[in-house]
């Protein structure tokens, strides 16, 4: 390392001091917040292992994501590159096996998958838990669930009505074979 690439002390104590600041701020502006979540944790008797799990469990996902692309390998790529989950505990999240998720984590990025994180519609994570169902069977019952149409769902999705409709009538036949 060149001499001229190292920070004074002055520098070093100048950029903790921000840093502090910062932190304190950031403390003020979310105490409320805090204090509710300590609450909630002390009520349900859960650890903070507990509350990070069940916090991951109902991330919500844009939908967009799931545009052109496989849905599994968009969806693994989101929660790897997007949220910065290990391959471990999205297998855990997704309820499928480590290897499954890995190769799917392979793929996708051999494809150099781009995901549009713009949707406002969003679909919590533990939907795609469900294994009955596909990805893609969960996302499009889910959204029918919502009221949207066969045809706004293609659009959403950039997908074909057929497929779509076929997605659907295969969901629900799952659905109606499972009670």
């Amino acid at each position: 390392m060149k001499e001229s690439d190292k920070l004074s002390k002055k520098e070093v104590e100048r950029a903790s001091s921000n840093s502090d600041k910062n932190l304190i701020k950031l403390y003020k502006e979310n105490k409320k917040l805090l204090e509710q979540v300590n609450q909630v944790k002390k009520e349900n008797k859960l650890t903070n292992e507990d509350l990070l799990k069940i916090i991951k469990q109902h991330l919500p996902i844009p939908i967009s994501i799931f545009k052109d692309s496989s849905p599994l390998e968009s969806l693994v790529k989101y929660l790897k590159d997007n949220l910065n989950l290990g391959l471990s505990e999205i297998s855990s999240l997704l309820n499928r096996d480590q290897r499954t998720i890995w190769i799917t984590y392979n793929n996708a990025s051999k494809k150099k998958l781009v995901l549009d994180t713009s949707s406002k519609i969003t679909i919590s994570l533990e939907f795609f838990s469900e294994r009955e169902l596909s990805v893609l069977e969960n996302l499009v019952d889910y959204l029918t669930d919502q009221k949207f149409s066969i045809s706004k769902i293609s659009s959403l999705l950039n997908r074909d009505y057929k497929t779509i409709y076929t997605v659907y009538k295969r969901a629900k036949e799952k659905d109606a074979k499972s009670k």
